[in-house]
């Protein structure tokens, strides 16, 4: 059982390398971030918990994150970086304040349909582009499957995509396999 697990994590831990590779791609330096979903933590935490905040790459002045929890010790641990605690629904932010919103695996978490259809048109309100890979069931993995499925992994599907008029994405919704 030690083995399955350690597969999974290197999986997962590939997975996550993966989304913030496309993510990359597609993000230039200079531009602005809002990070959905941001939780707060009183010390370094576990790797894969805020692995977004934890791995971004360019000046923190670039940075906001925003959650529902006391973010108010993050700042002391991430130096540079702004960090907005706020009680869910409309996000205290202008419209199109940043470049992008970067929101993983959070929607699923956000309430009914009606919730999640608020929490997106507000990733679209306040931002021009929006990139937000979420588990799907559609692959769901048990882990004797996990060995046929480690290529396909890396995969990731783009699920829906509004242009701007630059041809240049204004939503990005990735799935990936939810693996138990």
């Amino acid at each position: 059982m030690f083995f399955i697990k350690s597969l999974k994590d290197k999986v997962m831990k590939k997975s996550r390398e993966e989304k913030l590779s496309h993510f990359y791609s597609l993000y230039k330096e200079g531009m602005t971030v809002l990070d959905v979903g941001v939780s707060s933590e009183s010390k370094a935490g576990l790797p894969a918990r805020n692995y977004f905040l934890k791995n971004y790459r360019y000046d923190p002045k670039y940075y906001t994150g925003l959650g529902v929890q006391d973010l108010s010790q993050m700042s002391g641990l991430f130096p540079g970086k702004k960090f907005i605690q706020y009680p869910g629904g409309k996000f205290p932010f202008e419209d199109n304040e940043f470049d992008w919103v970067f929101s993983n695996a959070v929607i699923e978490h956000v309430g009914d349909d009606n919730a999640q259809l608020q929490f997106i048109n507000e990733m679209l309100r306040v931002a021009k582009n929006v990139f937000s890979p979420h588990p799907t069931n559609i692959f769901r993995l048990r882990p004797i499957q996990i060995f046929s499925f480690c290529t396909g992994i890396m995969q990731f599907f783009t699920i829906g995509a509004r242009h701007t008029k630059h041809g240049l994405p204004k939503i990005i919704f990735t799935c990936y396999p939810v693996i138990d």
